[in-house]
């Protein structure tokens, strides 16, 4: 059987003009970051992994002084994927795989194995597979066609085989 969990993995402050275009602004929106577990057969499948703690901590390293400007992180520590995982009585170590809209983030929090979509490995994570702290932890384990060869989804398996934890 498989199982869908909808995780509230944070929450950010936004101002209600920026996602409606006939409002005025000024008008403070606190919305939740979604992360999802799917709980299948196979293994289990963690979509995104929600607000990074280092945001929490300092936003301005962590997401930028100008994206600061437009958005407030609320988020406590409870909010974190891991305390999330353990209300499923789950730790990292029972996640298989992650899928990470921001590739780069997925690689920090250091799981067993990461689903890259090709376009995301081309752009963004281009530059890191290079890099020989990336090479001596990630291999690329298997591809997936997803119709054409441009959008392939590829599997990187951490070398190490077990979970390493994140980074605090």
């Amino acid at each position: 059987m498989i199982r869908v969990y909808a995780l509230c993995t944070g929450f950010i402050e936004l101002d209600r003009a920026s996602m409606l275009s006939d409002l005025a602004p000024g008008q403070p929106w606190t919305v939740p970051v979604l992360s999802f577990l799917v709980d299948h057969p196979r293994g289990r499948l963690l979509f995104d992994t929600g607000v990074h703690c280092r945001a929490r901590i300092d936003p301005v390293g962590r997401l930028g002084a100008e994206r600061v400007k437009r958005l407030t992180v609320k988020s406590g520590e409870v909010d974190d994927v891991v305390p999330q995982l353990a209300t499923l009585g789950l730790t990292p170590d029972d996640v298989r795989y992650v899928e990470q809209k921001t590739v780069a983030k997925a690689f920090y929090n250091r799981p067993t194995e990461v689903l890259v979509l090709r376009p995301s490995l081309e752009g963004l994570l281009g530059p890191l597979r290079k890099d020989p702290w990336f090479r001596r932890r990630y291999e690329e384990a298997a591809r997936f066609p997803v119709g054409d060869e441009d959008n392939d989804v590829i599997l990187f398996r951490h070398r190490s085989g077990p979970h390493v934890p994140p980074l605090r």
